[in-house]
């Protein structure tokens, strides 16, 4: 066996080793991810009771995490009102900072508050002529939405 041969042996085995290490690290990190779960990739229901053109409706709302980057945590959050006479459907993106708050351009602070035993900070957010008060605690975990505007006036809270 000359030394060109051998030279290429040895590069063969290098790439596979080289390829079985990179499967591993793919098998490993994928088992990983399934024993410690990330708890922001989390979605939740609510149940809401408000009034649409003056209506008393109930209803219910779901919010759904959307994976965008390693430094923010995106949910989309839809929500439906009914009552005999009346259906109401509205939906809205909120966008969460590497820190677990709202994005600062989207949402304002109002204030800290609490929900039960929870601590959490009310962010608001106004679009498209509706405004979303956003009980947000640990973790990005939203537990009650207030909206108001477009003749829609409704509470959403989480269920536990």
């Amino acid at each position: 066996m000359n030394q060109s041969a051998a030279s290429k042996g040895v590069v063969i085995i290098l790439v596979l080793f080289m390829m079985l290490g990179s499967v591993g690290v793919f098998i490993l990190m994928q088992a990983m991810s399934n024993i410690f779960p990330d708890d922001h990739k989390v979605d939740r229901n609510y149940i809401f009771e408000g009034t649409v053109d003056g209506v008393e409706c109930t209803g219910y709302g779901m919010s759904v995490y959307k994976a965008e980057s390693e430094v923010e945590h995106v949910y989309f959050i839809s929500y439906s009102l009914a009552s005999s006479s009346v259906k109401y459907d509205d939906s809205f993106g909120i966008v969460f900072d590497r820190n677990d708050k709202p994005v600062e351009k989207i949402c304002t602070f109002i204030k800290d508050d609490k929900i039960g035993d929870v601590d959490v900070a009310v962010w608001r957010m106004t679009d498209h002529g509706m405004t979303y008060d956003l009980y947000v605690g640990q973790i990005c975990k939203i537990y009650r939405i207030d909206v108001s505007g477009r003749n829609v006036t409704a509470v959403g809270t989480v269920v536990e």
